[in-house]
């Protein structure tokens, strides 16, 4: 499959139906699933990747880029908490779903590759952190995840509590198959 510059304004189509990349993307960004996509256009499901994957090659990091988090106890262990995404930009939403895809390449379910996106950036900064590095911080959607992150978490907890306990073995531990 490969994306192409077709008109004179030079959309981005997929090369072999002519439709727009942008009309994935705006699916997408609605929470359309793989599914629905697939039967609205003529399209695989690795198509529907690279859809994804082309945004995020195309657009820079900005500053309005931003996701937005809550937390909330889900038990009395320390990393027994719930995180609900209250807002967030495409271009953070696309990344983690390619994130998420990167580690479970086999997996088409959009939300489930964002969650476990999310939950590896979140774990991969933690663990940054309790090894006394910052190499998180090299990666703008690291460091805007973890910063969201902690917001959240500090209305619930203290994140010394975590990188107390943190094993990067089960911290976030979790499967799609759960």
């Amino acid at each position: 499959m490969t994306i192409v510059a077709r008109g004179p304004r030079n959309l981005l189509t997929l090369e072999s139906s002519g439709i727009l990349v942008k009309e994935i993307w705006d699916a997408v960004a609605e929470h359309k699933d793989v599914a629905w996509l697939m039967n609205r256009y003529p399209i695989t499901e690795h198509e529907i990747f690279e859809c994804i994957d082309a945004l995020i090659d195309l657009t820079e990091p900005h500053d309005h880029d931003f996701i937005q988090l809550r937390c909330t106890r889900g038990g009395t262990a320390i990393a027994d908490i719930d995180i609900e995404t209250v807002g967030i930009t495409d271009r953070i939403f696309f990344s983690l779903v390619s994130y998420g895809k990167t580690f479970n390449y086999d997996v088409i379910d959009i939300q489930n590759l964002f969650v476990e996106g999310l939950i590896m950036v979140i774990s991969e900064c933690l663990a940054d952190i309790k090894q006394g590095a910052n190499d998180y911080l090299n990666s703008d959607l690291h460091a805007k995840v973890y910063n969201a992150f902690i917001e959240a978490y500090s209305k619930v907890g203290s994140v010394d509590e975590i990188l107390e306990v943190l094993d990067t073995n089960t911290l976030f531990k979790r499967t799609l198959n759960d």
